[in-house]
């Protein structure tokens, strides 16, 4: 009876805990991927984040040379015993994959944002690919905004 028990406080538990979860939405718009000299421009969209949770890793824009991949973590701290300010703090990280001609080059960007700080980024990211005396850049740049 015992166990019974124990087995729908946990479900039950997992329950509240699911619907409590924070669906929320990362809008990205004015995205330009460059290679080299040329310029790309990429669709606008949204990201479902979900609070404290690396989101799958996702293709920002792909075609037959090159392909950029992201993965996005929102943090919140509002459960640690802090000052106002940090409590009330998250984190957005994006960890970047840019994947040219078979190889990948990995970058991690984190950006915090505090009370009411406006939640708006523009984000410019890059990597030289190598290959013997030539180099090949390829950046992506476009506009994030979280919900208030």
């Amino acid at each position: 009876m015992k166990t019974i028990k124990l087995i729908i406080a946990c479900v039950f538990t997992l329950t509240i805990i699911d619907t409590n979860a924070q669906n929320i939405k990362l809008n990205i718009s004015d995205m330009h991927i460059k290679v080299k000299d040329r310029v790309y421009d990429a669709p606008s969209g949204y990201f479902t984040l979900e609070l404290n949770s690396m989101t799958d890793e996702r293709v920002l824009f792909s075609n037959e040379t090159v392909e950029v991949r992201a993965r996005y973590k929102l943090t919140d701290f509002s459960g640690v015993k802090r000052s106002n300010m940090k409590n009330s703090s998250i984190k957005l990280t994006v960890k970047y994959a840019f994947i040219f001609q078979g190889k990948t080059i990995k970058r991690e960007v984190e950006r915090f944002y505090y009370l009411d700080d406006e939640r708006t980024f523009q984000e410019k990211e890059k990597a030289v690919f190598k290959e013997g005396i030539s180099n090949t850049i390829v950046e992506i740049s476009y506009k994030g905004q979280l919900p208030e």
